[in-house]
């Protein structure tokens, strides 16, 4: 991974796998521990789709991350892997935006919503979800998602998202 942003913008940034003991950190000091996933899920996750796996840097620092996978919107299960992949998947999921609290407020998590959009349009897939979680549900339906139904993940409520791409 190599960014240099000289404005101190978030930029977002394809990483690689020796990134992602700083992506797992990153996760452990943004999230409460209901939230914690194992370091080896990330490896899982890059190795599944390492096209959806990226940094959102400030300057030269990793400030977030955003991990997406293909799939399908009716599957409910998305604490497992279930990295499965028949080629015919219409949905980009995003597993993670996650933004380092120390540059929450700068405006980051916008970018990389914005960029699951782009790589969503790119891809030629035909809907975006996901799970919000810790209250984030309003950030969410202002980027247009729809707020689906209720879910638990990890125990913890939270809801099922969509976005169809036009």
């Amino acid at each position: 991974m190599q960014a240099s942003d000289k404005n101190g913008c978030g930029r977002v940034v394809p990483i690689g796998r020796d990134d992602i003991p700083a992506i797992h950190a990153l996760q452990c000091r943004a999230f409460k521990p209901e939230f914690h996933e194992p370091v080896e899920l990330y490896y899982e996750m890059f190795a599944f789709y390492p096209d959806g796996c990226f940094a959102i840097m400030v300057d030269d620092t990793m400030a977030g991350y955003v991990f997406l996978h293909p799939a399908d919107d009716d599957r409910t299960d998305y604490e497992a892997a279930g990295w499965a992949q028949r080629g015919d998947e219409q949905c980009l999921f995003i597993h993670d935006l996650c933004i380092d609290p120390d540059f929450q407020g700068q405006g980051l998590s916008l970018i990389g919503a914005r960029h699951v959009e782009t790589v969503t349009r790119e891809r030629g897939f035909q809907k975006i979800i996901g799970v919000a979680i810790e209250g984030v549900q309003e950030f969410w339906e202002k980027q247009g998602f729809t707020m689906v139904r209720p879910y638990r993940y990890n125990g913890e409520p939270a809801m099922f998202m969509e976005k169809v791409i036009g």
